[in-house]
């Protein structure tokens, strides 16, 4: 193979939708790894099945076969650091495929929420935009023409904030866009630990926020503590994770917290993005002996939890901004039509 096309940027490497590969590439990797096939045998089958551009494959083959551990492969991939961080912990604790299986259910969870809100959102999106339309029409159009022919009076107030409504929707709409972009800029630059702490404040966001890391941790040291390592080797092998994801932080911040004399218990305790029962069944189970377990179960139990907690969500969505909508439209309603009723009656 041409050496001067592996050095292709990442970019490059994913050509076309990047989830969608992801997902396909994980759905493939466990089908193969799961019937007894090793990783580079799942890379060549991958090859020959052409489901994906054969330039890619050969790449990642190729870099693979030089040396390049799994999660360097993921990093290839542009796989999220939490996910990298899943399979690097996967290479301490020897469970890769239940937590390729695990990242797996992610992705699809992942895109058949994106999928579902787009449903949701498309037609009352599509609606807004027409009631924007209206409001130009009946601003630049008919307004003037009611004014002229004397039907509204122009002093009205009412009147004169429709006059103005246009330039006030276009003007807040610019707002909201820079304080979005501003927001994104300033959040990047966040430690990813402030980050969750952040999140967890939010009203309603926070609850998710705080029951999937929840959900998240107790599986991965569920699956830890089943292959023998104690709650501080979990922190050690935490802090040698990818720096940029947020295990990576947490285990600095525990680390830094041990070293003044805190135990692990009251570490725990202090995180906002912990349920808090978590810190309860984390040290009731070290004195049962069954703690991988409880912690595994527990993470399943939360991560169903919040799926119902999304699903309820979604179902609220739409017919709240279904009553926005017909809200706006009967503001419309009365702020054009109501000074026409009154001057007509100045008439009669």
């Amino acid at each position: 193979m041409n050496l001067k096309r592996l050095s292709i940027s990442n970019r490059s490497i994913l050509n076309y939708n990047k989830q969608r590969f992801q997902l396909q590439f994980i759905r493939q990797l466990v089908l193969f790894l799961s019937n007894g096939f090793s990783m580079q045998e799942s890379l060549r089958l991958m090859i020959q099945s052409k489901q994906f551009t054969k330039l890619q494959l050969e790449q990642i083959n190729q870099l693979f076969l030089q040396g390049f551990s799994i999660d360097n492969l993921f990093k290839k991939l542009n796989f999220s650091a939490q996910i990298i961080a899943q399979i690097q912990l996967a290479q301490v604790h020897g469970n890769l495929l239940i937590t390729l299986n695990a990242i797996l259910q992610q992705l699809q969870q992942q895109r058949n929420r994106q999928k579902q809100l787009q449903q949701i959102l498309i037609y009352p999106l599509m609606l807004v935009l027409f009631l924007f339309l209206m409001l130009l029409l009946m601003r630049f159009i008919l307004l003037p023409q009611f004014i002229q022919s004397g039907l509204i009076n122009k002093k009205q107030w009412t009147i004169r904030l429709f006059y103005f409504m246009p330039y006030i929707v276009g003007g807040s709409v610019g707002l909201i866009i820079l304080a979005y972009l501003s927001y994104k800029n300033t959040w990047k630059r966040k430690d990813q630990l402030v980050k969750m702490q952040i999140s967890v404040l939010i009203p309603v966001i926070g609850e998710f926020v705080r029951l999937y890391y929840t959900s998240f941790f107790a599986t991965e040291w569920g699956l830890l503590l089943q292959q023998g390592l104690e709650l501080k080797q979990i922190i050690q092998c935490m802090q040698n994770l990818e720096d940029t994801s947020f295990m990576y932080g947490l285990a600095k911040d525990i680390e830094k917290h041990l070293a003044k004399g805190w135990t692990l218990k009251e570490c725990l305790t202090i995180y906002p993005f912990f349920t808090p029962e978590f810190s309860v069944i984390l040290f009731q189970g070290e004195i049962t002996g069954k703690l991988g377990k409880e912690l595994s179960i527990y993470g399943q139990l939360l991560l169903d939890r919040l799926q119902q907690k999304l699903q309820t969500w979604m179902q609220f969505i739409q017919p709240l901004i279904f009553v926005i909508v017909a809200l706006l439209v009967l503001a419309i309603y009365l702020m054009v039509l109501l000074p026409v009723y009154q001057q007509m009656d100045v008439y009669i």
